[in-house]
Formats: C-alpha cells, sequence, structure tokens
C-alpha cells in the first residue's frame, strides 16, 4: 500500500511541475503580445492567479498558477 502512495505522489508531483511549466509559458506568451489592461480583468486575473495571500494588513502575494508567489507593498 505504501508503494502504490509514493508512486501516486510521485506522478502528482511530475504532472504538477508539467501543468506549472505549461502555465510559465502561457504567462510569458500573454505578456509577449503587449496588450496590457488599462483596467482590471476579472477572467485574465482568474486565469493567472491561483489565490491571494494576505501577509499583513500592508502586504499581499499572489500566488501564480505557475508557482510564482509576488508579494506586494499596500500603501496607504
Amino acid at each position: 500500500m505504501r508503494l502504490k502512495e509514493e508512486r501516486e505522489q510521485l506522478l502528482y508531483s511530475i504532472n504538477d511541475g508539467s501543468n506549472q511549466l505549461n502555465e510559465v509559458k502561457r504567462l510569458i506568451k500573454y505578456f509577449k503580445r503587449g496588450n496590457f489592461m488599462a483596467s482590471f480583468d476579472e477572467e485574465t486575473f482568474q486565469d493567472i492567479v491561483r489565490k491571494v495571500i494576505v501577509y499583513s494588513p500592508n502586504e499581499i502575494g499572489f500566488h501564480l498558477k505557475c508557482g510564482i508567489t509576488l508579494r506586494e507593498r499596500i500603501e496607504r
């Protein structure tokens, strides 16, 4: 049973790595187009961002689907 679990974990790791690589390629392709948006686009945001992390009232992070987390400081 343990070998089966280890096998499943390895397969998940491989697939997750492959998915992250595909997400990085999509992100690069998006930014190479140079069509930067002038206002917030919820569909594009959800396509790129996996989750938002609140570190403090003055700092948040955007965990992208490609595995990168971008920390942003909020100035008030």
